[in-house]
């Protein structure tokens, strides 16, 4: 009977043996491997090429040799997992005509690891999107539509050269004085030395790029950066913009300071001596006066070659400022033109003006007024 106790004890520990040797190898099945996601595309694609084969290199474990359908634009996946960090798979097509595409394509990880691999099989004697043989010009490639309108060409995997629309955007800002609210009144009080310029650029297709030129070497891409000049200016302005769809847009002004560090528009004289600060602000988080603004607003002809005739409600009677102004910020021709509260004509010599876009501005002391108009 103990004799019998002692076999079924080995035959106990036997078994408890082959279980913890069983229970190891589970535990470390999967810790050793390596998950290769394989991806890639025959070219050309017509005819269609149904199936393409990977095989591992020998001496690789474990062993592969499979098949792999293809898209309709030749493209194919996999995910293999091996049980070595690296090695070597040959993937391989038949092109047709006794001509395949064969490429060796490596991988290497850690265990664990999911490795990204690519490759393109390019069939012998193929022509690309331009008819060369084997030639740089593939699908996701870039290429040139003859389009002028168009940006971004790219063949597509039908080798078709096609290019995107740019869509509509606009540079523009405005100056105006820096002020507060006061407290007691509610009426605005200006920030001396400090001009605001409203940032109003625009696009169609979403977030803008921004570009900033101060004029006196100064730089920057913020969207509403903060600038500190020496001297009272005037400093040309530039803002260019660009977005997503291609589009590029530039507008420049031009901005100067009095002698009491108030925003005089593009007229010089005894500017500041301190110099001032540019801030650009979003115009949804500045209140900004609504102040009474000129209506009905005509300007004909444009294109013109001598004069243009500008005409408008005014909300004001008294004096304003017309200045002509060049699309980079330069100040072309100025003069004082008499107002009255209602309709007002007034008359654009363009004599001094070369051919070409400007802009137009007329200021007061409540308002501003700017048209862009063109002269032949």
């Amino acid at each position: 009977m103990a004799r019998s106790n002692r076999s079924l004890f080995h035959s106990c520990g036997a078994s408890a043996l082959l279980l913890t040797a069983l229970l190891n190898s589970a535990s470390s099945f999967g810790q050793n491997q390596v998950v290769v996601h394989l991806t890639g595309q025959v070219l050309p694609c017509s005819p269609l090429i149904t199936t393409v084969t990977v095989a591992s290199i020998s001496g690789v474990s474990p062993p592969v040799n499979i098949t792999l359908p293809t898209d309709s634009v030749c493209t194919f996946s996999a995910d293999i997992t091996m049980d070595d960090p690296s090695g070597l798979f040959l993937v391989s097509t038949s092109c047709g005509g006794g001509f395949s595409a064969i490429d060796t394509v490596p991988y290497l990880g850690n265990f664990l690891d999911t490795v990204a691999v690519t490759v393109m099989l390019l069939c012998p004697g193929a022509e690309d999107c331009e008819g060369v043989p084997n030639g740089p010009a593939l699908p996701g490639t870039p290429c040139d539509d003859n389009d002028p309108l168009t940006v971004n060409d790219t063949w597509d995997a039908d080798c078709n050269c096609v290019g995107s629309v740019p869509g509509v955007c606009d540079a523009a800002f405005w100056p105006i004085q820096a002020y507060y609210i006061d407290s007691v009144t509610g009426d605005p009080v200006p920030l001396f030395h400090e001009v605001w310029l409203i940032d109003q650029s625009t696009s169609t297709s979403g977030t803008l790029a921004y570009a900033w030129d101060f004029g006196d070497g100064g730089t920057s891409t913020d969207a509403q950066p903060v600038h500190v000049y020496g001297g009272p200016g005037p400093y040309a302005i530039c803002l260019s913009v660009a977005d997503s769809s291609g589009c590029t847009n530039v507008f420049c002004d031009s901005v100067t300071v009095d002698g009491d560090g108030l925003l005089s528009g593009m007229v010089g004289g005894d500017g500041a001596r301190n110099g001032f600060t540019v801030r650009v602000v979003d115009p949804l988080t500045v209140s900004i006066p609504q102040a009474a603004a000129p209506e009905d607003v005509r300007l004909w002809p444009v294109p013109a070659q001598d004069v243009q005739q500008l005409s408008f409600s005014s909300p004001t009677a008294g004096t304003a400022r017309l200045e002509l102004i060049a699309m980079d910020g330069r100040l072309l021709a100025q003069r004082h033109v008499a107002l009255v509260r209602g309709v007002v004509r007034v008359a654009v010599p363009l004599d001094e003006l070369p051919s070409g876009p400007f802009l137009i501005r007329l200021t007061t002391a409540t308002w501003t007024l700017q048209q862009r108009s063109m002269k032949q």
